[in-house]
């Protein structure tokens, strides 16, 4: 990094690709309008989960457990990461256009002794896509 910019040494040719992937900071933007980076919470903290520009939700069509009665659900906020890297990659739709900014999380089931995995997905995806129901406040608190 030169001057705050990353600078390529290597001398490019046509047909090279160049991938850049941006780790996004994870944060809880309260109702107050107050953000809580997800690594600072010691107590339970309900908002919306934003990852970097993109405001995060439960999507029914991916994960109606979640959204079923009661859906008093608290999510473990220090078990949230990307996707990608796991086996809830499999609940990604094929015509994703922003799969590389699915969250999954664990999290507990309306009182119930339960652990169970979801995946967040960006809800500007799913303006373009039919969705029945999504959820994006929710309670979110340290395991």
């Amino acid at each position: 990094m030169i001057d705050g910019y990353f600078s390529i040494e290597n001398k490019l040719s046509d047909g090279d690709v160049i991938e850049v992937r941006i780790v996004y900071p994870l944060k809880v933007l309260t109702h107050e309008k107050r953000t809580v980076n997800l690594d600072e919470i010691t107590s339970p903290v309900t908002g919306i989960l934003c990852y970097g520009p993109y405001i995060m939700a439960i999507d029914n069509n991916i994960d109606y457990a979640f959204l079923a009665e009661p859906n008093n659900n608290f999510v473990y906020s220090n078990t949230v990461m990307n996707a990608l890297g796991t086996e809830m990659k499999a609940k990604i739709p094929d015509s994703s256009f922003k799969f590389d900014s699915y969250l999954t999380a664990h999290y507990k089931h309306g009182g119930f002794s339960s652990y169970y995995p979801t995946v967040f997905r960006p809800v500007s995806e799913m303006t373009f896509q039919r969705h029945p129901y999504m959820m994006l406040s929710m309670d979110f608190i340290p395991e």
